[in-house]
């Protein structure tokens, strides 16, 4: 997470920078972003805060508040070099119980058994075959087949042979798969976070070939820089209903979409002030402090968004919101007990702890 930090520390300097440069000399209008005026929403579901007669959602959120470490892995010391995590990227359970961890730094996917104990590690730094550059995601279909994404515009594969994984192929994709992966058993769904043109959102079948796009939010603004940070997402997706959901990190809204294309539900939620943008002249800058998205999970059909309240380019608090898609109703977590959930199972919880280095902890509630 530090490597992480680091990243966004150096792009908010670089912005600073361009905004002192352009806004020399001038005095104009600080504009703040994001502004929910600026959205060109053509619906927005209004959502009721859930009663305390909501006994699914309060009964997660208990269980949560109550989850229990069962190990770790990762610190300072370590003699093995599979506990030294770079920049953890994304986390996965398969059916055997095994954690799949991708280490975005290192380029590699290390595995560890249910009870914690390193069992092997998948792909390799490099461009070749089976190897990334930047890697981005990771998931598993019905199958335990592996995808991982790499910014290179390509997603590599690997089947499982008895207790191991081997290199399958590579598929190509027309755009850089950065918001967001979800596989089934005939198609890919890609999303990327850096265009407000084109669609965010790309089906394509398991040759690559384009099925359909779509998927977008509008942002009235001249400012390109603003609308490119705007569009930044993570992607999760519930197959068993055709469902997709497209949750924004600089922006208090949910997208929800069929798998087809159909835009079917939009929410914003009130009272949430990530962290934006405050445009000077014809620069902007990026704030260093504020709140920003950690995740988004998907459980028992219920949305878990986890925020995180950054200070001095540290993490003070985890905090987040529990949307009921049965009753529409949603609920506000005041205080998560781990840096970053990374994953989410029926009883189990994934969580990138951070002690000097990033590592993972195993949780069950």
């Amino acid at each position: 997470m530090w490597v992480l930090l680091q990243k966004w520390h150096i792009v908010g300097v670089v912005l600073v920078a361009i905004a002192a440069c352009r806004s020399k000399g001038q005095v104009g209008t600080v504009h703040q972003h994001p502004d929910r005026a600026r959205f060109e929403f053509s619906e927005i579901s209004l959502w009721e805060p859930a009663a305390g007669t909501n006994k699914a959602i309060n009964r997660l959120i208990q269980r949560l508040k109550r989850a229990e470490r069962q190990w770790h892995v990762g610190g300072w010391g370590e003699s093995n070099p599979w506990t030294m995590f770079g920049e953890i990227g994304d986390v996965a359970q398969d059916r055997k119980g095994r954690i799949f961890v991708l280490d975005k730094e290192n380029a590699v996917v290390r595995v560890f058994s249910s009870t914690g104990n390193y069992l092997f590690s998948i792909g390799e730094k490099g461009e070749g075959p089976g190897a990334f550059l930047y890697p981005e995601w990771l998931e598993l279909d019905d199958y335990d087949t592996l995808y991982v994404t790499d910014r290179r515009r390509k997603i590599e594969v690997f089947a499982p042979i008895e207790e191991r994984y081997v290199y399958y192929r590579t598929i190509l994709l027309p755009i850089t798969p950065s918001g967001g992966l979800c596989v089934n058993d005939s198609s890919l769904f890609v999303s990327q976070h850096t265009s407000w043109k084109d669609s965010l959102i790309y089906h394509l079948n398991k040759q690559g070939d384009l099925i359909r796009k779509f998927g977008n939010i509008r942002y009235v603004t001249e400012n390109r820089l603003v609308r490119l940070f705007i569009t930044r997402n993570y992607m999760i997706c519930d197959f068993s209903k055709q469902r997709i959901f497209l949750v924004y990190r600089n922006a208090p809204v949910i997208q929800i979409y069929k798998t087809g294309g159909k835009l079917i539900d939009q929410i914003w939620i009130e009272n949430l002030s990530l962290t934006g943008f405050e445009e000077q002249s014809d620069g902007i800058f990026v704030s260093s402090d504020g709140i920003r998205l950690a995740g988004v999970h998907f459980l028992d059909n219920k949305l878990v968004n986890t925020y995180m309240i950054l200070k001095s380019w540290s993490v003070q608090k985890l905090f987040g919101y529990i949307f009921d898609l049965d009753t529409k109703q949603y609920a506000f977590i005041d205080s998560i007990g781990v840096s970053r959930i990374r994953y989410i199972g029926d009883n189990i919880m994934i969580a990138e702890d951070y002690y000097e280095i990033p590592n993972i902890s195993y949780y069950t509630y």
